[in-house]
Parts: structure tokens; C-alpha cells; sequence
């Protein structure tokens, strides 16, 4: 639960029976009962005559989505996640790609009783990041959206299932220029200039990701 008090002092010149004053009490005092997360809702005058002390004070407890054991265990799973090396599974709000928003790794919680569990995607992410001697990855890469930033000169992919070696294709060329992977983030970069990155001024354009001789789907950008 959080506790949250919050003081009112009165401005210069205006009174306690003051009419707004009254109806912003009145409003106050309405909001007891109306919102379910509110635990306790209390408020009232202040009858110290000390001029430095507050006039008015709520005093609220509010229910905290982290005081949930269950919803506590699937948010420490996801930030353990981060500090084991793993990005977000995708920061679409509205995925398409179900193993993708089902990850524990997706970037919004789910608050669905999944507690401290890993899903398909996070397994494989494990299996993949920490493969033991003889482990065979034949997951192919799983793109999930694409940015060019003209400004910066980069094409960010978000992609799973990939590392360092991967080669971006662009329209169907595959981009010679150097792939940097970004663990946390889970992203490949790349530099250049739309037109070094075979990136059309205009329309659509689409992007693959090749790992190990395993090909993405396509995503547009």
C-alpha cells in the first residue's frame, strides 16, 4: 500500500468559508468510496493557529500493484532478465506476434497470474544467450520492428534469436556496411545514408534478418 498525504495551505487573504474554497472541499470529500485501489480516504481541517502550519490536509492509501506477490515475482523475472543480457521481446503495444507479447520479456507488464515464469520466447532467448558445448540453435530470427533515423544516420532493427554475425537485408540487398547487436536493447544497428542502406525515399520498405543460415520474416518500415 502506498500512503500519499497531501497539505493545503490557504493563499493570502482567502478564508476557509470562501465559496471556492467550500465547493474544493466538498469535491474532496465527494472522491470517498468512488475509486476501488483508494484503501482509506481522509481529511480535514487543520485547528493550529500557527501561521506557517498547513490549513488543509488528505490523508489516502492507495492499493499498489507491487504489493501482489504474483505480479512482485513476474516483474523481478522480467529485470533479472535485463541483467542476464536479454532486451525486450518487442515494444509493440498492440504485437502481432503472439510468442512475442506472451514473453514475460515484453516491454509491458501483463499482470495475467504468470508470476515467475518465462514463456516460449524467453527460453529460447536463455537457450540462445547461454548455449552449453554441442547446443544447436535452429530458431530463425524474429524481427519485431524496423526505424531508419536520417538524422543519426542508423536503421535500428529489433529483432530475437540473433547476435553479432546477423546480416540485415534491405529490399532485398544485404547491407555490407557492419552490424553492431545490442544486447539489452535487443537491437541490430546499422549506419548509413538511405541511400548506402538501399533505403527508398519513398513507399514502403522491407526488412529481413539472415542468422546462421535462417532467414526472419519480413517487416516493413
Amino acid at each position: 500500500m502506498i500512503r500519499h498525504l497531501v497539505l493545503f495551505k490557504l493563499g493570502e487573504g482567502v478564508e476557509r468559508d470562501d465559496p471556492r474554497v467550500l465547493e474544493g472541499v466538498d469535491a474532496f470529500r465527494s472522491l470517498d468510496g468512488k475509486i476501488p485501489e483508494i484503501r482509506f480516504w481522509e481529511l480535514g481541517w487543520n485547528l493550529s493557529d500557527r501561521p506557517i502550519a498547513y490549513d488543509f490536509a488528505i490523508n489516502s492509501g492507495f492499493d499498489c500493484l507491487l504489493s501482489n506477490p504474483v505480479v512482485l515475482g513476474e516483474v523481478i523475472t522480467h529485470e533479472m532478465g535485463h541483467a542476464l543480457g536479454f532486451g525486450h521481446s518487442s515494444e509493440t503495444l498492440n504485437e502481432s506476434n503472439a510468442a512475442l507479447e506472451d514473453a514475460t520479456m515484453y516491454f509491458a507488464i501483463h499482470n495475467d497470474g504468470r508470476g515467475a515464469s518465462l514463456r516460449d520466447d524467453d527460453m529460447r532467448a536463455a537457450r540462445f544467450l547461454y548455449a552449453g558445448p554441442g547446443a544447436n540453435e535452429t530458431t530463425a530470427p524474429v524481427v519485431s520492428s524496423a526505424v531508419f533515423k536520417p538524422a543519426s544516420g542508423k536503421l535500428v532493427v529489433a529483432a530475437t534469436h540473433v547476435d553479432g554475425g546477423a546480416k540485415i537485408v534491405v529490399n532485398g540487398v544485404v547491407l555490407s556496411a557492419p552490424v553492431k547487436f545490442k544486447i539489452a536493447r535487443g537491437t541490430l544497428v546499422v549506419k548509413g545514408t538511405a541511400a548506402a542502406l538501399n533505403i527508398r525515399a519513398t513507399g514502403a520498405n522491407t526488412v529481413v534478418v539472415r542468422q546462421g543460415g535462417l532467414e526472419s520474416n519480413a517487416v516493413s518500415f
